[in-house]
C-alpha cells in the first residue's frame, strides 16, 4: 500500500484546491482508493501528449500495492513515448 499512498500524496499535492478538499473531505486513503479500484475494475485514465493534447480512455484497473492497469500494445506505445501521467 506504500506506492499507492505516495502517488496519492503526490498527485494531491499539485491538485488543484477543489479536488484537494473532495478528496479530503470523502477520506480517500490509499486502502479506500485500492477497494473502490479492485471493485470497480473499468478505470478512466486521461493523459496529455506534449503538445497538451488531451486523451481519455477506459482500462481494465486493479491494485495491490500500487494501481495497474491493463492496456492494449498500440496504447501503451502511445503512453510510454508521448504522453505523461501526473496524476492518479
Amino acid at each position: 500500500m506504500a506506492g499507492l499512498k505516495e502517488a496519492l500524496e503526490s498527485s494531491t499535492a499539485s491538485a488543484n484546491e477543489l479536488t484537494r478538499s473532495l478528496f479530503e473531505e470523502a477520506n480517500w486513503t490509499a486502502s479506500r482508493v485500492a477497494d473502490f479500484v479492485n471493485s470497480t475494475r473499468n478505470v478512466t485514465i486521461a493523459t496529455t501528449n506534449s503538445s497538451g493534447q488531451p486523451h481519455a480512455a477506459v482500462v481494465i484497473g486493479g491494485c495491490v500495492d500500487r494501481p495497474e492497469l491493463s492496456v492494449g500494445i498500440a496504447s501503451q506505445r502511445t503512453v510510454l513515448t508521448d504522453r505523461t501521467v501526473d496524476h492518479v
